[in-house]
């Protein structure tokens, strides 16, 4: 999507942790109109994966709840 002439001037890629405040409000989470969440397809451990993709999720939907 990146290197897409469609999107490359809407779509802005952040490194950083969905479960850090500061890092949600750098990403403005709460004006996005999407948010991807990218995990570890080669995980040794994907439950653990599958777990923190959980928690990100909901830190992702309590911090739009709670600042829209």
């Amino acid at each position: 999507l990146m290197q897409s002439h469609e999107f490359c001037d809407s779509l802005t890629y952040l490194e950083g942790s969905a479960l850090i405040d500061h890092d949600l409000r750098r990403a403005r989470a709460e004006i996005a109109s999407s948010i991807f969440i990218m995990t570890n397809k080669f995980s040794s451990n994907p439950d653990e994966e599958d777990a923190k993709s959980i928690l990100i999720n909901l830190s992702l939907f309590f911090t739009i709840l709670t600042t829209t």
